[in-house]
């Protein structure tokens, strides 16, 4: 009996890091289905596309830095500022261009200036995505503060988001990684509104089950986090809890917008003052019932 006990006890830690590992991938593979949904129509034009040598360097050198810090172990323990910088080389090469183009006014800098700056930006997406995504598992995995988790996973979901939502935007793909990042900075400039954009991906089942999944597994990850903190319950944050309630409002919303845009064909208005008459009804019956009791 007592050995049992002791095999339970060693098991116990393994069966949580399985756990904790199975709802990282899960996470992470969520989202990366939007990202490789638009990489599949994107990628082929954009490396078979003509490009010039600045654009061919900062394609090639951005995927060797990402592999680097991927493989390398030493690479692996550099520091967040220091993979930021990494990536972030030409931006400082920029810098000094602009300063150039404002001391001297010299025009064919002009031209070199929007080379970079839009390959740079189409490289970044290109790479620095699922570098940022493979970060994210790993944070998952080593049990990371849920603060840092949350913080890190709203931009990621919104990037594979926005570039799953570009191959309906933009059928016919740019040639080449200049002109791709230049369609990036258009799109931005010209993203629809919330409620457009909420149609426009409606009707892509892909998009809104991978956001599905990553709610649920993120809501899923956060319960996990804080039953396994449930022995020392006096030192969890108490906005730990509102976490996992965010997600679950952001499931519940999401989820709303997709049924309501793709099948009541609801306009901006019902899509959205529905969730605010609703929830607060809501939350005061359960409140009321409490009182009552």
């Amino acid at each position: 009996m007592q050995r049992l006990e002791q095999q339970n006890m060693l098991e116990q830690p393994l069966r949580r890091e399985y756990a904790r590992t199975g709802l990282a991938l899960l996470s992470t593979f969520s989202l990366l289905a939007p990202y490789i949904y638009s990489l599949n129509h994107f990628l082929s034009p954009i490396v078979l596309g003509p490009m010039n040598e600045i654009e061919a360097a900062i394609f090639y050198t951005m995927l060797l830095r990402a592999l680097t810090l991927i493989i390398i172990p030493f690479a692996r323990r550099l520091a967040p500022q220091v993979k930021i910088l990494i990536f972030s080389f030409e931006a400082f090469i920029l810098c000094f261009i602009i300063l150039g183009i404002v001391f001297t006014s010299t025009p064919g800098l002009n031209t070199v200036l929007a080379d970079i700056l839009t390959s740079w930006l189409g490289a970044t997406f290109i790479f620095l995505t699922p570098y940022s995504m493979y970060e994210f598992a790993l944070m998952m995995n080593k049990s990371t503060s849920l603060t840092s988790l949350f913080v890190t996973s709203a931009p990621l979901l919104a990037v594979a988001l926005f570039l799953g939502g570009l191959v309906s935007r933009i059928p016919n793909a740019p040639s080449g990684i200049a002109n791709f990042g230049a369609t990036i900075i258009s799109s931005i400039r010209t993203q629809p509104s919330l409620a457009g954009s909420a149609t426009s991906q409606s009707g892509n089942t892909l998009l809104a089950s991978a956001s599905i999944i990553f709610f649920l597994s993120m809501i899923i990850y956060v319960g996990y986090t804080l039953n396994q903190s449930a022995p020392n319950i006096s030192n969890v944050p108490k906005y730990h809890y509102a976490f996992a309630l965010m997600f679950i409002g952001a499931l519940i919303l999401y989820s709303w917008i997709e049924l309501s845009v793709s099948l009541f064909k609801g306009d901006v208005f019902e899509i959205f003052s529905a969730p605010a008459i609703i929830i607060p009804v809501i939350i005061w019956a359960v409140c009321r019932r409490r009182e009552t009791q």
